[in-house]
């Protein structure tokens, strides 16, 4: 069985990388949304279903994820985010399993105008809790983890009163504990918006 394990700086060149640009991520998203002071009107966008399974080495670990998303319809920054999101998802391997929650802001951008509006890429980095630290046979070092995704969508049908999104996401720590082993994810999403003329305008 594949467990959990602190990774080795010394020996793992490329992960103070990953985890300094995580930790700079987060730094950026709070200096963003600290200091806005103008009033958000937010409208109910989406809710999706996502599935996705682990690329790192850690094989057979499943995740499934029910999604609620609002956006922000006075949204003219392109640093301002347009939608937060509430997850509530189940990871597993084997008969195995554990819960989180998680809440955080998207940016989406799209290609193109109106109908023509086929394609879209949205990044986002949200706080996430899992039910349990130790999971797997192994240690996750905290129950509290940040959550950054980069996925490209597509809407659906001439209404486009749908979208699939394909993504990738990293899960850890950011280093505020011992132990971070990190998790990479590739997930498939699929959505259906009730906001009304959303891809339209």
């Amino acid at each position: 069985m594949i467990k959990l394990k602190k990774k080795n700086k010394a020996t793992s060149s490329g992960l103070p990388v990953i985890r300094s640009v995580t930790q700079y991520v987060i730094v950026v998203v709070l200096y963003v949304l600290l200091p806005m002071q103008e009033a958000a009107s937010v409208e109910f966008d989406f809710a999706g279903l996502s599935y996705a399974d682990a690329v790192n080495g850690f094989s057979g670990l499943h995740q499934v994820t029910l999604h609620a998303a609002w956006r922000d319809t006075e949204s003219t920054s392109a640093w301002r985010p347009e939608l937060w999101s509430l997850s509530l998802g189940r990871m597993s391997r084997g008969s195995d399993a554990t819960g989180s929650v998680q809440f955080g802001p998207t940016w989406q951008f799209d290609f193109g105008r109106g109908t023509s509006r086929l394609y879209f890429v949205e990044g986002g980095v949200h706080l996430r809790y899992f039910g349990r630290r130790r999971f797997t046979d192994g240690d996750f070092g905290s129950k509290f983890h940040f959550t950054s995704s980069l996925g490209i969508g597509r809407w659906i049908g001439s209404a486009q009163k749908a979208s699939i999104v394909v993504d990738i996401q990293h899960t850890s720590n950011a280093d505020i504990r011992p132990v971070n082993p990190g998790v990479d994810m590739v997930g498939l999403t699929f959505r259906y918006h009730f906001r009304q003329g959303r891809s339209l305008q």
